[in-house]
Order: structure tokens, then sequence, then C-alpha cells
């Protein structure tokens, strides 16, 4: 029942409508990235609205009972999202309408699903006289409506178009009717193909340059969901933002004019073809270049000493996600931006009381980390044989070390199933030893335990900047204090139940992507106006760039 539409609206709206909001599902996801989001949802199916409702929203039957609601917030509506059948509500009247135009925020996002009263299919079906459904409009008119109402950056966003061999038959009928009624072929043959088109404007924004955000992605497997994918996903619901990921390296004569963020997302390259796309972006396009890294690049240390960091030297500007990692790259660049790791969609806390718990490990090449705890971890795990089991994603070796009657292993997986396996669990392993590397990893591990329910047991080392001991997680440097840890996890329900509410919370209030996903257009827009002496900067690094 959920139509998506929620994607397309900025993802820290606080106020929304929804209508025909289906079973609420839609509203779920938009409260999962917004939890203090305020909804109003309409929805005529009364079994549908039930659904919606035991789901906590306020739903009505129609668009004018929604409209009583929707008045006591005043101006303040940032959303407004219409699906197609949602028409049908005789209550949806123009004048209804203008009500609803009258409470939106200045910069308010609107996405409507609109069906074609053009379309072919219903156009044939009228003449035949076969039963449709009510709710088409011209989707011309729609826009006019909207342009008068104040909405701007209209765009079409999505459209249905069915162009088989029925429509080239109606097509070649309806020829002669065309020629004689004089009406523009070509826009006749577009009006009638479209089923339904959704749109979505803004009201009246006052209009920027556009910025179109590029990523060559050099990590896909984990770094680049959380570093490019989710925050560019919100970045685009954004007006004027436009963002695209790439495998591999892209014709840089393609990308398209006007602002141009060039984002390299951990990808090494030697130092000579590093240098030459970097000349075409600054000098062609004037393309603000900027190194995505979260990791230790010394890791990666005879590659970069074969290109002397070039990929840090020749950019604008560096973005990372640690202290550490931005001290470290200062050296080679002033211009260093921390965003945290963040999550993107926060679902609600489920804490059931079980006669066995399950303990999480999911991690790649941690051997050197979790070696030490393997006694330990085995004589918890022999004490509460009957209460206990191990779940292990990705490390078959940590697995195999596992001294457990009931265990599971789970090989490299989607992230949704990564996140369910998590979320399944209620004590998370994050052993990390102090060493360089380690010491530049960041803490997303305990903010994926502490947003899915999973109390963190961690080491230090990195964990002991975000963890409150026996707070939000539970800190051990030792082995002692490793078995004092798992031992009174397992042992107290009570207390592993507060920690992992606080640590939730916790997440909610500092960690939710939609609370900083602006931050990164904000600089970006800011790298822009810096242009020139970001610019002037890169040549006094390498004096054989730019020209």
């Amino acid at each position: 029942m959920d139509s998506s539409l929620w994607k397309h609206i900025p993802p820290d709206a606080k106020n929304v409508l929804y209508f025909d909001c289906g079973d609420g599902s839609g509203m779920e996801s938009l409260r999962q990235q917004y939890p203090d989001i305020t909804l109003i949802g309409v929805q005529g199916n009364p079994d549908l609205r039930e659904k919606a409702t035991q789901r906590g929203f306020w739903v009505a039957e129609n668009a004018a009972q929604a409209l009583t609601k929707a008045e006591m917030l005043g101006d303040s509506i940032d959303a407004w999202i219409i699906d197609k059948r949602a028409w049908n509500d005789e209550t949806l009247t123009h004048a209804c309408r203008s009500d609803f135009y009258q409470l939106l925020r200045i910069g308010a996002t609107i996405v409507w699903t609109i069906s074609n009263n053009q379309y072919w299919g219903y156009l044939v079906n009228t003449i035949v006289g076969k039963s449709e459904e009510t709710g088409r409009h011209s989707v011309q008119d729609m826009v006019n409506e909207l342009t008068r109402a104040g909405i701007t950056d209209i765009e079409t966003i999505d459209r249905f178009e069915n162009v088989g061999q029925d429509f080239i038959t109606v097509k070649t009928l309806l020829s002669p009717l065309i020629d004689a009624m004089r009406l523009p072929k070509d826009e006749w043959d577009q009006r009638i193909r479209i089923d339904t088109v959704t749109l979505r404007g803004r009201y009246r924004i006052v209009k920027k340059p556009s910025i179109s955000i590029y990523s060559i992605l050099g990590e896909k497997k984990v770094c680049a969901r959380v570093r490019i994918d989710e925050p560019h996903s919100f970045l685009k619901t954004l007006p004027q933002i436009s963002c695209a990921s790439f495998d591999s390296l892209k014709d840089v004569s393609s990308v398209p004019k006007g602002r141009l963020v060039w984002i390299w997302q951990r990808l090494l390259m030697s130092k000579t073809g590093m240098l030459a796309y970097q000349n075409q972006l600054i000098d062609k396009y004037s393309a603000v270049t900027i190194q995505e890294w979260d990791d230790d690049p010394l890791h990666w240390g005879e590659h970069f000493q074969q290109s002397n960091f070039m990929e840090f030297r020749s950019a604008h500007a560096i973005q990372t996600s640690t202290l550490a990692l931005a001290d470290y790259f200062r050296q080679f660049n002033p211009e260093v931006r921390i965003f945290p790791n963040c999550i993107a969609s926060l679902p609600p806390l489920q804490l059931t009381t079980k006669a066995v718990s399950t303990i999480f490990f999911g991690a790649l090449n941690r051997k050197a980390d979790w070696e030490p705890i393997i006694p330990t971890l085995n004589r918890v795990l022999h004490e509460h044989d009957q209460k206990v089991r191990m779940l292990v994603v990705f490390d078959r070796e940590f697995f195999d070390q596992v001294k457990c009657s009931d265990k599971r292993f789970v090989p490299f997986c989607s992230y949704p199933q990564y996140k369910y396996l998590m979320q399944q669990s209620d004590i998370g392993l994050l052993p990390l030893l102090p060493t360089r590397f380690n010491k530049m990893k960041s803490d997303l591990k305990f903010v994926e335990c502490a947003a899915w329910g999973t109390v963190a047991l961690a080491n230090p080392t990195v964990y002991s900047d975000t963890i409150e001991h026996g707070v939000t997680g539970w800190l051990y440097e030792t082995e002692d204090q490793f078995y004092d840890g798992l031992s009174g996890l397992l042992n107290d329900d009570i207390l592993r139940a507060r920690i992992a509410e606080n640590a939730w919370q916790w997440v909610r209030k500092h960690r939710l992507l939609s609370m900083h996903f602006r931050e990164r257009l904000e600089w970006y827009e800011s790298l822009f106006e810096r242009y020139v002496e970001l610019t002037a900067a890169i040549k006094k690094r390498v004096p054989n760039i730019c020209g």
C-alpha cells in the first residue's frame, strides 16, 4: 500500500499532509526518518484507515475533515502529498484545495500524482461506455492551478505511460480527427500516452542556482551507503538539487552545465590520472572537487607513497567521518569537514523479555581484535549454555572459534538483512584494539546497535567518545571486564532494557540523518562562494594543476 511518494519530500518536514495514505506504511517511513513529525492522513477506505490509525496516526475520512485538523496547525504545513486515489474524494474540490494552499509554509513541498483525463485508455472507455474511476484531471490544468497558487519549480518526477499495440491502434484511428481539428500532433501524442504523472513543486521559494552532485564510488559494499547514497537521497528532495553516483570513472564531457560538485569516494588513482581529471573538472567545468574518505589512508600506504597523497592535495576540500581523520588530512589540505555517520531511519524500539538471549558479531578483518576475547567469550557461553545463542555475520573464522551449542553463521549479506539480524539480537560485540588504523574508525557500529535495540559491549577505542558507560552501552578494557560486562548483561534483563532505551534515545537526539543532511548542502554552497580562493590554494599545493 506504500506508493513511495513520501521519498520525494524533505525528510525533515515537520508537518505533513498525506492524502490517500493507504494503511499508513508511508507515514510510518516518514516518522522513522523524523520522529517528531506531525502527520495528517486521509483515507477513504475504512479498512485501510483503521490500519493506519492502529499505527498511531490521525487519519480523516476525507479532505474536508482533514482541513479542520490542519487549520489547527496554522500556516505551517511543510509538505502535502496527494496520491492518485485521493482524487476520488468528492470533498477535494478546487475551493478545498485553495484553503489548504493558505496553510503551506514558505518553501513547502507538494508531491501530487494525477490521473490524466486525456489518457487514451480513459478516452476509449468513455466512448464505449465502460465505467472509469472519477478523479481524473488535465495535467496542464493542474499545473496552471498550482502556478496560480504560488507553487514554483514544478517538475515531473515520475510518469506512467502505456504505449503498446492498442495505443498505436487508437492513435491511428484518432489521427484523422486530430487533423480535422488542427490540433498539434506531437503535443496531442504526448498528452494521450500518459496515464499518471507525479508532480513536485515548492511554495513561494526564492529560486537558487541548481547544483548537481556527482559521486564516483570506490568502495560500494559498505561505505557508499552511509557516506554517499543515503545523504544524497535526502539532498535530492531539496529544490534545484540533483545527485548521481557511478561505479566507475565517468566521462567528464557528459556532465551537466551549471554548478557541479564532484565527489571522489575512496577511489585510488594514479597521480597522473588524478591530475588529468582534476584539470578537466576545474579548468573546463569550474567544479568543486571533494575527496570523501573514512578510513586511515596509510592502510593503502604503498599507493599513497606513489601518489604523494595527490587525491587530497588536488581537491578543493575533504569530507570525512571522524576528528582523528580530519586532523590527519589537514596536513595535505586545510579544508576538511566532518560529517559523523548517521542513521537514515530509526525503527520503533521493541524490547521484549526472552528465554534465550542472542549475542551478535558482524564485522570483517577483525581477527586481531576479537582473538583476545575468545576464551572469555566461550567461558560465558558455556556458563549460560541453555540461555544464549550466538549469531555471526561475515566472519567464518570467528564463528568456528566460538563454542556454543546454539550458533548461526550468515555470510556476506545485504544491508536490510544485516539490519534485521541485528534487530533480532540483544547484545552486540564491538572489539576494537587501540591500533592506529582502529583509532581512525568511526562509531557507526555503535550507532547501528543503538538504533536497532542491541546493547553494545565495546572496547574504549573510538567508542568511549560516544558511549556513556553503563548508560548507553558497556565498555571493557580487560578480559575480566569483558566477562563481567557480558555476564551482567545476560543476567539482568532490566539493565539491558534500560541501556537499549537510553542508546535509542541518544540516536534520536544526535544521529538521525534528517537532522544533519542539510549541513552538507550548506557546506557545498560555501565552497562555491570561496571557489576562486580555494582553487588558488590548490595551485599552491599542486603547481602543475589548472594550467
